[in-house]
């Protein structure tokens, strides 16, 4: 028997496998009636925008670092076996090292052996995987059941069952990256046939949103002190369920428009809204007052243009605010004795984006599912949807200024903000002051 897994990972991956079940010169062909099993890895670098697991955001520049891929190979849809009963695993690291360049990016074969075998004879599979890094700089640290998300996925052996719905816990951050997916077919169920064997792709997807703000012109300068990026929502629950299969390398905006965090316990208040991200100007500055980059080699060496502040995070999706006066994100410029905004601008959608359209179709969580709901959003209050990137201002790449674009915070009344959805469609959005109580 032989089993085939085709996996594009969306991710620059680091990923290995023990040697001894490894056959990196094994060529792959449709071979259902042998029962050697080998799995296809394939990690897709050419046009996907991609980032990397763990780490901060700086643009949306395709660089990633994901040290572990973990695949667990379960029953399911079958009469006398039960539902995601694992019957085989595998831990994968190092790709970088292990893995061959081919066309569309890299590729490595392993051969399943021994204990690690799927089962001989007919069934009904689902494969799960999950991607992520464990390295100290930027380990994960979403967990699952009072465990690390890593400490928890090894602990995961044959007969034991895989979570649908798997639910990840993260409360230090907004949102950390990570991948995950199922195999493409219809449903994501495999049939084997009687020698065991079929031939499949598990595609894997970032799981989180993203933000940034790259500005210039900041008013009122000499008061302020912190530009914030605020949310009138904040979920700390991420569930890795409702997959899509489509692979975006070769299927541009094919993707579903998804909220996979979980249902935060109360809304944020408008006194009280959730802080994605932060700018301390003061952190840009030398000790006379002029400019200066505040990253250096320890934090990448991220390059940008002078007299320009940026700052970013991941974000775990969250609903629209239901409340029809809140607005989903708002810049905050706060300084002065009292630390009270200084001015505030609201982040809107433009009216042609896909999210304000009457056939626009959301899958949101809800207690112990997904459902589909069609109906347009506002540009006021909108969602955060997962695999989507929302920038104000534009940076292509880390340590490149060439082609960036800040947004001036002191032109008119409107400035043009980005959303890069499935994070390479981009679509305008608009960003627009909102007058304090102080009247400015």
């Amino acid at each position: 028997m032989r089993t085939n897994l085709f996996i594009p990972l969306f991710i620059l991956a680091a990923l290995s496998f023990l040697s001894s079940c490894i056959s990196p010169q094994d060529e792959a062909s449709d071979c259902n009636d042998c029962n050697q099993q080998q799995i296809i890895l394939q990690v897709q670098e050419n046009s996907a925008a991609t980032t990397r697991a763990g780490r901060p955001l700086y643009s949306n520049e395709p660089n990633q670092l994901v040290d572990h891929v973990a695949l667990f190979i379960c029953y399911y849809g079958n009469t006398d076996k039960p539902d995601n009963r694992i019957v085989a695993v595998q831990h994968i690291t190092d790709w970088e090292k292990e893995s061959t360049e081919y066309d569309n990016g890299r590729s490595y074969h392993l051969n399943l052996m021994g204990s690690n075998r799927v089962p001989e004879g007919e069934a009904n599979y689902k494969i799960y995987a999950i991607g992520y890094t464990d390295r100290e700089k930027y380990k994960t640290e979403y967990t699952y059941d009072g465990k690390s998300l890593h400490e928890y996925l090894e602990s995961l052996t044959a007969d034991s069952d895989f979570p649908e719905n798997l639910t990840l816990s993260l409360s230090s951050t907004p949102g950390e990256e990570i991948f995950a997916g199922i195999n493409t077919e219809t449903n994501g169920l495999i049939h084997s046939n009687e020698a065991g064997g079929f031939t499949t792709r598990v595609v894997l997807h970032r799981q989180v949103a993203g933000v940034y703000m790259y500005v210039k012109d900041i008013p009122q300068r000499d008061q302020a002190t912190e530009l914030r990026l605020t949310a009138a929502c904040d979920n700390d629950g991420l569930v890795l369920e409702e997959f899509d299969t489509e692979d975006y390398g070769q299927n541009r905006g094919k993707g579903k428009y998804v909220v996979n965090g979980t249902t935060p316990q109360e809304e944020i208040t408008a006194s009280n809204r959730a802080i994605l991200c932060t700018i301390d100007l003061n952190a840009w500055k030398e000790e006379n007052g002029t400019w200066k980059n505040p990253y250096d080699a320890t934090n990448q060496n991220p390059a940008f243009q002078s007299g320009s502040y940026f700052a970013g995070s991941f974000v775990i999706p969250f609903a629209a605010p239901t409340e029809t006066s809140a607005t989903s994100l708002q810049l905050e410029l706060y300084g002065g004795e009292s630390q009270k905004p200084l001015k505030t601008w609201n982040v809107k959608l433009p009216q042609d984006d896909a999210q304000v359209q009457t056939n626009f179709t959301r899958w949101t969580w809800q207690d112990n599912g997904f459902t589909s709901v069609q109906k347009p959003e506002t540009q006021e209050a909108y969602s955060l949807l997962r695999n989507h990137l929302y920038c104000i201002g534009r940076k292509d790449k880390d340590g490149d200024t060439t082609d960036d674009q800040p947004i001036s915070l002191g032109d008119s009344n409107e400035i043009i903000l980005k959303v890069i959805a499935e994070w390479d469609i981009i679509y305008d959005m608009q960003l627009e002051p909102k007058p304090t109580k102080q009247g400015q």
